[in-house]
């Protein structure tokens, strides 16, 4: 079993398989999606689990079966009123919670960090920023409160 994380620790992986060879890319999507002249990856001859793409601290909780629970972030904005999210990593949902205002978000796929959606409202993050678009407001950019 092989278990890493991106660096910022946003992304955890446990790898249950054997890793196969390591691949180089070259192709332009690569070379863009890692800002380097190459991507350097291994491929994975099992099943990838325990991915969870949500805000990751060294000390936070788990359940006993090591899965992260529930939790809530509140975040301070340069540039708008604080606001905290309710992150559900069993349900891959987030609740932004900005003045007394709810917003269900979806989690979405992430090449870094993590990001939920609605309609209308997205929140990127990675450690412990965020940024959170509303509609056709100018984005807001907040950290996370100790």
């Amino acid at each position: 079993m092989h278990t890493g994380s991106c660096l910022c620790g946003s992304v955890r992986y446990t790898v249950d398989g054997a890793l196969g060879p390591l691949v180089f890319c070259h192709c332009a999507r690569c070379r863009k999606a890692n800002g380097t002249a190459f991507l350097a990856a291994v491929t994975v001859a099992g099943l990838v689990a325990g991915c969870a793409a949500t805000p990751v601290a060294a000390d936070r909780p788990v359940t006993s079966d090591g899965s992260p629970q529930d939790r809530e972030v509140a975040f301070a904005c340069s540039n708008g009123p604080d606001l905290s999210v309710r992150f559900f990593p069993a349900q891959g949902v987030a609740v932004l919670v900005r003045g007394g205002q709810t917003t269900e978000l979806q989690q979405e796929p992430s090449g870094s960090g993590f990001v939920y959606a609605s309609r209308t409202t997205t929140i990127r993050g990675k450690g412990d920023d965020l940024t959170v678009e509303i509609g056709r407001m100018a984005p807001l950019q907040c950290k996370a409160k100790p």
